[in-house]
């Protein structure tokens, strides 16, 4: 457990490509082995300056490890340049492997040398797997060769930065040229190392009719570092000065475990409304470790995926419960803003009906002083909510929690899509720290076949689609009732208003009628008081419930869960449909996807609903 929420460490993710033996010639090694090696050293030399740059922003060196950063290689442990660049890559660097097939079936490939000498290779894969900290194996493909294209797709998913070894020729489906071209075209720098001559290293800036066009300036450990810096950076601290992204992770940086939260405004009003009892003044928080271990029960009922089930539960499940608790924390601090600030706002005209009816100047001087009072807590309020961004950090904070969430499946077929964007610059420090967060996760350690996709959609059914879904029922019921509430509360509050001015309207015509001159004095003074309170407080007392209602948005909240609903309906009928079939990888992970982008959906829908409701004073 930690003081503050958790830092990332430094990872970068570098991918290798490249050709087999026999589009290797051997008098190219020595130079490539140099030139790998120059490469990675040139690569680590960035992430290290990376680093420095930037160590406020990220966690320092872990307990098990003697740099602060992490560098992960991962490779398809092909013949040739593959195993040329696991060979000679740094001995702390961590490599992860992707097989095209598995393991097994993908040993026939090695039966005879690519280098077409006739030699049997098995071997030396078998003996350079172990390098690997991780395997993933991919399952066998209809069409053997489509798992070699749908294995390089794969590859370039789970990187921030490409090697390849290649000849430059245009590309071929599955092969060295189309993986550069897709990496080109993803926006990940790629470094050529050119074969067929004494080529030097270079950067790859686009393609042009297909054929590489290098960067215009040459390659050097500074050039490797401007193209790596806007992965590695930390969030702009230049835009919007105190509230630049940078100011905002540094202010999450900062936070701490809420405790037993007394903002329970909002809370009574929703107990109330729904029945739920008892009512309560203090709001509890739960705990760390309870929120972190009920995050891993998902992660102990999917299916066993190596080293990657404790990764999730070390890095995920802390970061997204600190990102959780926060949010709720901002929540409550929010809503109970502007609850109290109309309901005082009510309160101050009801104190000023009182006060004008009051003639002994001490009296007086108290109500004057107690609507004072009122006036400027509501100003306080609302700045003090406002100064300290409650309705920002609500929102920031959901959305890392949300985001990390939907991670803990995404991350068992490793489909978090390309983490590296172009658009780095000035990026929202939300997405920064959930895009260095993902760079940590790794890939799952098993054969992804039907025996390991089958737990995962049940797990992701039971503990995601159908918990989600009950949530949004509770939900669409509870803001209805709120809204109802509201509602008819501010519809009585007129109705009470229309009903006490007409008596009060018969009462004067029957005092004039009925009553003589001096006794239709005294009763005039005794009545009016009466008559104000009712025509000024109740309409302000209705006022302060429809602000509520229109500050709360109940029913548009109302009616997106109630749309949630069903699109989680309609996602349980795809998950009960493709568990009575064989899984298959690929319809698999595009239900895992649709997945996230409902969930998505729900979560930009609400930021829409709520991000305009910035805290301000009743009107």
């Amino acid at each position: 457990m930690t003081d503050h929420p958790p830092k990332p460490r430094l990872t970068l993710r570098v991918g290798i490509t490249g050709h087999r033996p026999n589009k290797l010639p051997k008098a190219d090694l020595p130079r490539i082995e140099r030139q790998l090696r120059d490469a990675f050293a040139a690569i680590e030399a960035s992430v290290a300056k990376a680093y420095d740059a930037n160590k406020a922003v990220y966690a320092g060196v872990p307990a098990d490890d003697t740099k602060p950063y992490r560098i992960r290689l991962i490779s398809g442990f092909a013949e040739g340049a593959d195993q040329v660049a696991t060979s000679v890559c740094p001995a702390d660097w961590t490599v992860e492997a992707i097989l095209p097939f598995p393991k097994d079936e993908y040993l026939k490939d090695f039966e005879q040398s690519a280098a077409g000498d006739g030699r049997d290779v098995r071997g030396e894969l078998l003996a350079s797997l172990p390098r690997a900290a991780v395997v993933t194996e991919l399952p066998t493909p209809p069409e053997r060769n489509q798992g070699y294209v749908l294995c390089g797709n794969f590859l370039l998913r789970q990187i921030d930065v490409l090697i390849a070894v290649w000849d430059g020729e245009a590309p071929k489906p599955g092969g060295t040229g189309a993986i550069v071209q897709e990496a080109c075209d993803g926006g990940i720098p790629v470094v050529w190392l050119a074969t067929g001559g004494d080529h030097p290293i270079a950067l790859i800036q686009s393609f042009s009719n297909d054929k590489p066009v290098r960067a215009s300036e040459a390659w050097s450990d500074e050039t490797l570092q401007a193209s790596l810096a806007p992965i590695l950076a930390a969030p702009s601290a230049d835009a919007f000065g105190e509230r630049s992204p940078r100011a905002r992770l540094e202010q999450f940086y900062g936070e701490t475990w809420p405790a037993a939260s007394r903002a329970s405004s909002f809370d009574l009003l929703k107990r109330w409304t729904t029945g739920q009892r008892p009512l309560r003044l203090t709001i509890p928080t739960e705990s760390e470790a309870s929120m972190v271990a009920n995050f891993a029960q998902f992660v102990d009922q999917a299916p066993a995926a190596g080293t990657l089930s404790q990764r999730l539960k070390d890095v995920l499940a802390p970061r997204h419960a600190w990102a959780d608790a926060l949010a709720v924390q901002f929540s409550h601090l929010y809503r109970n803003a502007y609850v109290l600030a109309y309901l005082l706002s009510a309160a101050a005209v009801l104190i000023a009906v009182i006060g004008a009816y009051v003639e002994h100047p001490i009296l007086k001087l108290v109500l004057v002083a107690l609507e004072l009072f009122v006036i400027v807590a509501i100003i306080q309020l609302v700045r003090y909510g406002g100064r300290n961004a409650w309705h920002q950090r609500w929102i920031d904070y959901r959305l890392v929690a949300e985001s990390l969430r939907y991670a803990r499946f995404l991350a068992y077929v490793s489909e978090f899509g390309l983490i590296n964007r172009k658009d780095l610059t000035n990026q929202p420090w939300t997405i920064w720290y959930i895009r260095a967060t993902l760079r940590e996760i790794g890939l799952p350690g098993a054969t992804l076949d039907r025996a390991y996709q089958r737990p995962l959609l049940q797990s992701v059914l039971a503990r995601e689609v159908r918990e989600q879904r009950h949530w949004h029922e509770s939900n669409t019921d509870a803001m209805a009732k709120v809204d109802h509430f509201l509602h008819r509360s501010a519809e009585r509050c007129f109705h009470y208003t229309f009903g006490a001015l007409c008596i009060g309207l018969v009462g004067l015509v029957g005092i004039i009628l009925l009553l003589p001159e001096h006794q239709e004095h005294t009763v005039l003074k005794l009545a009016k008081p009466w008559l104000l309170l009712f025509a000024a407080g109740l309409p302000a007392l209705g006022a302060a419930l429809a602000g509520i209602r229109v500050q709360g948005e109940f029913e548009d909240y109302k009616e997106r869960s109630e749309h949630m609903v069903a699109e989680l309906n309609e996602l349980e009928a795809t998950y009960e449909s493709q568990l009575t079939q064989q899984p298959q990888l690929d319809r698999t992970a595009d239900i895992l996807i649709e997945t996230a982008r409902v969930l998505s959906e729900d979560l930009a829908a609400w930021q829409e609903l709520y991000g305009r409701k910035q805290l301000n004073l009743p009107a």
